[in-house]
This record gives structure tokens, C-alpha cells and sequence, in this order.
């Protein structure tokens, strides 16, 4: 061996390896700081979506209040005779319904002069009647002259606004979203509009709940960029004070062109990650305009679905994620500097080296300092005899070196692969020298655990097998992370029911199978009478529990391949699979599950310490053709539901196409 300079040795080795560290750090960073911001886009967009879900759910409850109290006998008895007795029954009935509902700040009825008739507000809890010398003229707001102009059937919804009173903005603020439709008497004249003035704080307070963990920049914005809700709340609202500065287009065009430009996205930008949903709430027959901040001017313009939309955003700001990289560059920077450190110590041992024997001796070193590494390792000979285990092994499996040397590694079988596993397991070794998979094995003190198992051959010259190395790696923390993961993604926190995402998964692959088997299936869609009120005596603590007292009660009541979910609230749902492939066996099949159902939990329930008792509505719809929608297909069990809840409630409805027409909007 030709002796060299010293320093010539060490350059030579040390440079080239030193660069090779440092490209695989800086390639190491840029890979983490990519899955950092792949896993920012991934929970940004699946907040957006949660945020863009609660928005578009609530026009729909609203449509159908509409819709029933256009249709209440009160109402079209007031249209066809306005006498005190008509009036006064009318007021006390739409009353009621303000308390029940308890989200409604305005129901009234305006005539077609712009008067209004009857006029409840919701005050501490109640619906209060207006006296008729308080009543006024809204024949000059746009909400009326736009509702007014539609034909019957047809359903105005109003922008997102602030309530106005007396021509002034009222305050404290009032986030507004007035539905309508006209009514008309029994001879099919015009007779004014029925208007319900929904609390907008409602709806956004939902999605605030629902991007909880983004709050600090989750936002909703309306069609021209104002901010309806916002972190800070000096920029919500500003059209109504005119002052376009405020809006988004004005404050920040790029980001407003990127968000305009597609109903759905992530992108980019100089200040930060921008990630928006764009929610069409108008429904088939609704109308919209685009308002008047000013109480006596009309809307100027008419919206459509297509114009009329709000959009949840994110706004990621661009301190955030350099704050992520530097964090990432600042952590690998040591990590560089004690490896260049250690690597410039054995690149200078290496350079002394003058003997073949102390490069020998080097490199067993070095293999036995990677053989003491973090990962369990084990040789055998040619027999699969354990010749030497390292720490990280005894460490992992609770053996000692001592107790497994000279013994097979099928000490550690679990059990749970079958010989069939080990059979191709060993096949693929000696086909290609080597095997990795996911394997489980068996601890010293029984416990089963995951682990990740690499095996080896190593051959001699005549290419015969003389050893074989395993390297296994204990993977139980990553599957509980992912198991972890799996719950969240999928089940309901409070009650471990599946939740609406899983549930419409379950109900598309419910479509597809009952189509191939012939056999129908059906949609229990549930709501609990009266929660509210209990929510409101005894608090949410107490609703909680009912909620999960009910949860393993339906349970009970189902088969073990049907599926319980909770899509949200007070609201559940049974997947009913299998039934009968004659129509009318499955309907009866589903009514025997249903009035299961309501007379178990009709039974008395323990709250702490006191008792309640719950009652509940079920809406049935049966399927049979995986072609359906199965959108549509929860929407017709929740309208069978809310004829449930129209019948005198603690009882279940099926479906029928005639409800559908008759309690939606065509």
C-alpha cells in the first residue's frame, strides 16, 4: 500500500463524502419540507371542505320551514279572509313555531301592498306577537319587491346581510338571510309573501365549530369578495357601510382572481396558501338578487344559482410556513454539522492508516457500529441456526442474546401468519436473496406486536448461501398512529358511530351490491323530538350523553352487517342491507326494524341523576338500483323523516314521490 500526505489522504476522503452528506441533507429538507406543506394543503382543504359542508346544509332545513308554513291552513285562511280571528289564530301558530325552532329572528307575512300583517319576533326564547299599531311598510326593501315578482312556488333567498330596523343597521350586528315566497288566495291572486329572517350568526358559528382548528384564518366569503366572517372583525361586513376598501378584491386582487377564477383550489401565493369551496346553496325554483345595503333602494340586479354563492377560505400566511422551513433547515443544520464532524474524525483515522490489517480492523468497526444500530438484527448460518443478535434486537423481542443463540427465529412466530406465509416468504429468498414485508411476531412475555422484517442471504465466491441477516423494525406506534387516523377520519368523536363520510362510502357500496344480489335495502333516517329543549334545561353535557345512550341503543336494535351512523347533531342514520327481494317483504322487513327502533328508545333514560324520556321521527326509503344517486337517496328518508315529524312526531314515515313533491321545492 502506497504511502500518501496526510492531508492529500484526508481530502480525499472527506471531501467527496462530505459533499455526498450534504446533498443528501439538503435533499432530506427540501423532502420534509414538502410533506409539512403537502400535510398544511391536506388539513387546509379538508377544512375548507368541512367549512363549505356546514354552509350548504343549512338552506336546505330552511327551505322546507318555508315550505310548510306556505302551505299551513292558518296562513292560507288569513290570505283568503285577513279578519282579527284569522289573523290572531295565524299569529299565535307561526309564534309557537318561532319557539320550537328558535333560529328564525323574524317570521312574517307582508301583504301585497308591502304591509306587514302578522310579524313574530324571537326574543329571550320566545316568539313574540307584534302589536298591529307596531307593524310596518316594507314595500319599498328589496327583499319584498324581489319575492314578491316571483311566481308561486318559487323561493327567494336573500343575500347574507345585516338586519335593518327603522332604516338603520341594527346593533348590535345581525347577520340576516331572509327566505320567501309569495302566497296567494284560493282563487290564485297574489296575496303578498310569507318571509322567515333566518339568524345568519347561526350558520357561521357552525362553521366556525367546523374549522375550529384553523379559525385563526378560515373565513367566508360572499360573490364579491366581502368577508362575512373573518378573523378579524372590523373587515366583516363591509358593504353594507360602502366600503369596498375592505373586500378582499381591493385588499389582496391577486388571491380574489386565483378564488373567483375556480369553484374549488389551493394556490401558492407571495403572502401565503390560499384554499377555498365555493357553496351554491339556491336550490331548484330559488331566486336571489344581489340586495341594497340602503333600506329604501332595490336590488339592482337578479342572481341565478350560478351568481348567487359563498366561498370558505384559508388563508395560510407566508410567516407560517418560513417559520416550518426554517424550523426544518435549523434542526438538519445540526444534524450536518455533528455528521461532517464525525465523518472529518474517521476520515482523519482513516488517512493514518498505513496496513492492510488496520483497514481491516477499521472496517469491522464500522460494522459493528452499524450492526448496533437502532434496528433489531440477527444472523444465522446457512440452517437458519441464530449465530449473534445486536442490543436493538433484545431490546425489541425481551430475549436475551443468550437465550436465542443456537436456537431457530421461529421462536418468534405469533402465529398469525399461516405456513402458507412462510412457505412463500422462503420461496422469494432463495429465488432472489432477499425478502421485506410487514410480519407479526411474538415478544418473550407473549405480546403480539407488527414489525417491519427484512431478510438477506449472503453467498460465499461458489455463490452457496452462508448466512442470513434479518433486520426487523417494531412498527406498532405508526399502526396505532394510523389507526388513529382512521377514527378521526371516519367516526364520530362523541358516540364511535360512523360518521357521514363513512356512511355515504357504505350506502354507495350498499347500491352496488343490492343491484347484484337483487335484494333491497333501505334508509332509516332518525331525529331525536325535542332535543333542543334539552340541550337548553340541562345543558349539552347532558345532551351528550342522551346522544350516546341512543347511539348503543340502535345498535341493539340492528343486524351485525348493518351500519349506525351519525351524520351530525341529533341526527342518525340506519343502513339496512339484505332484505327481502320482493318490494313489499323488505318495506315490512324495514317497518319491523323501524318500530324496533322507536320502542327501544321510547324506553326511560338514565342522565346523571335524573331520568328522561325521548321519543324520535324515522323516515324510511328503500333502494334496489345501484344507478341511484345516493345523495338523493338520503334526502328522500330525510323528507319521509320530516312527514314523521308533521305527523304528530314518535313515528316513521316511507317515502313517497307525491311527499317529495309536496314538501320540496320542484
Amino acid at each position: 500500500m502506497h504511502r500518501k500526505p496526510l492531508m492529500t489522504n484526508f481530502l480525499r476522503l472527506f471531501l467527496p463524502t462530505a459533499a455526498f452528506v450534504l446533498a443528501g441533507i439538503f435533499f432530506y429538507g427540501q423532502s420534509e419540507i414538502e410533506r409539512d406543506a403537502s400535510r398544511l394543503m391536506s388539513r387546509e382543504t379538508l377544512h375548507v371542505g368541512l367549512g363549505a359542508g356546514t354552509l350548504s346544509r343549512h338552506l336546505e332545513g330552511i327551505t322546507r320551514d318555508l315550505t310548510f308554513l306556505a302551505s299551513h291552513s292558518a296562513l292560507q285562511a288569513a290570505v283568503n279572509a285577513p279578519t282579527p280571528a284569522n289573523i290572531g289564530h295565524l299569529a299565535e301558530d307561526l309564534a309557537n313555531f318561532s319557539r320550537s325552532s328558535g333560529i328564525y329572528d323574524q317570521l312574517r307575512w307582508i301583504d301585497e301592498t308591502g304591509m306587514e300583517r302578522v310579524r313574530i319576533d324571537y326574543i329571550g326564547g320566545q316568539g313574540i306577537v307584534i302589536p298591529a299599531d307596531k307593524l310596518q311598510n316594507k314595500g319599498q326593501r328589496y327583499f319584498f319587491t324581489d319575492a314578491n315578482r316571483l311566481k308561486l312556488g318559487e323561493i327567494f333567498v336573500s343575500p347574507l346581510d345585516l338586519n335593518i330596523e327603522q332604516n338603520k343597521i341594527e346593533l348590535p350586528h345581525k347577520p340576516m338571510l331572509r327566505v320567501a315566497t309569495p302566497v296567494a288566495d284560493t282563487q290564485g291572486r297574489k296575496r303578498g309573501i310569507i318571509i322567515l329572517n333566518f339568524y345568519g350568526q347561526v350558520m357561521l358559528d357552525a362553521f366556525a365549530a367546523s374549522t375550529q382548528e384553523v379559525a385563526d384564518h378560515a373565513m367566508v366569503l360572499n360573490a364579491e369578495g366581502y368577508r362575512l366572517k373573518s378573523p378579524v372583525p372590523a373587515n366583516d361586513w363591509a358593504f353594507m357601510f360602502k366600503r369596498a376598501d375592505l373586500s378582499l378584491a381591493a385588499q389582496d386582487p391577486l388571491a380574489w382572481a386565483a378564488i373567483a377564477s375556480a369553484d374549488s383550489g389551493q394556490k401558492w401565493l407571495a403572502d401565503g396558501l390560499w384554499s377555498w369551496q365555493t357553496v351554491y346553496p339556491l336550490l331548484a325554483g330559488q331566486r336571489s338578487s344581489n340586495g341594497a345595503a340602503d333600506a329604501a333602494m332595490p336590488s339592482s340586479a337578479a342572481l341565478g344559482k350560478k351568481q348567487y354563492f359563498w366561498k370558505a377560505v384559508t388563508h395560510l400566511p407566508s410567516n407560517t410556513l418560513l417559520a416550518m422551513r426554517q424550523e426544518v433547515w435549523g434542526r438538519l443544520a445540526l444534524v450536518a454539522l455533528l455528521l461532517l464532524g464525525v465523518l472529518a474524525a474517521g476520515c482523519w483515522k482513516l488517512a493514518h492508516a498505513r496496513t492492510r490489517q488496520e483497514a481491516a480492523e477499521a472496517e469491522i468497526r464500522i460494522a459493528a457500529t452499524a450492526f448496533e444500530s437502532q434496528e433489531g438484527m440477527l444472523i444465522t448460518d446457512a440452517q437458519a441456526v441464530i449465530l449473534r443478535v445486536n442490543k436493538a434486537f433484545c431490546s425489541i423481542t425481551g430475549y436475551s442474546a443468550e437465550e436465542v443463540v443456537g436456537r431457530n427465529p421461529s421462536l418468534l412466530k405469533s402465529g398469525v401468519q399461516s405456513a402458507d406465509f412462510y412457505a412463500a416468504m422462503w420461496e422469494c429468498i432463495h429465488a432472489s436473496g432477499n425478502w421485506m414485508g410487514e410480519i407479526w411476531n411474538k415478544r418473550k412475555n407473549g405480546e403480539i406486536y407488527p414489525e417491519h422484517l427484512t431478510i438477506t442471504a449472503v453467498k460465499n465466491a461458489a455463490d452457496q448461501v452462508t448466512n442470513y441477516v434479518a433486520t426487523l423494525v417494531d412498527i406498532t406506534v405508526s399502526k396505532v398512529a394510523a389507526a388513529e387516523i382512521e377514527q378521526l377520519a371516519f367516526y364520530d368523536p362523541l358516540t364511535a358511530l360512523p360518521n357521514r363520510r363513512l356512511l355515504l362510502d357504505r350506502i354507495k357500496r350498499a347500491l352496488v351490491s343490492t343491484a347484484r344480489s337483487g335484494r333491497d335495502g333501505a334508509l332509516l333516517f332518525m331525529d331525536l323530538d325535542n332535543f333542543k329543549n334539552l340541550n337548553d334545561t340541562h345543558g349539552h353535557d347532558t345532551g351528550d350523553l342522551l346522544l350516546q345512550q341512543v347511539a348503543r341503543r340502535l345498535e341493539s336494535c340492528v343486524r351485525k352487517g348493518d351500519t349506525v351512523a351519525r351524520i351530525g347533531g341529533d341526527e342518525f342514520v340506519v343502513l339496512l342491507e339484505y332484505l327481502s327481494e320482493q318490494d313489499h317483504e323488505a318495506a315490512d322487513q324495514a317497518k319491523v326494524i323501524g318500530y324496533k327502533i322507536l320502542a327501544t328508545l321510547n324506553q326511560p333514560y338514565r342522565l346523571g341523576e335524573h331520568e328522561h324520556h325521548s321519543t324520535l321521527s324515522i323516515g324510511v326509503a328503500l333502494f334496489y338500483d345501484h344507478s341511484r344517486d345516493f345523495g338523493d337517496l338520503l334526502k328522500q328518508a330525510d323528507i319521509a323523516m320530516y312527514q314523521a315529524k308533521h305527523a304528530g312526531r314518535n313515528t316513521l314515515r316511507f317515502y313517497q314521490p307525491t311527499v317529495e313533491a309536496n314538501s320540496s321545492p320542484s
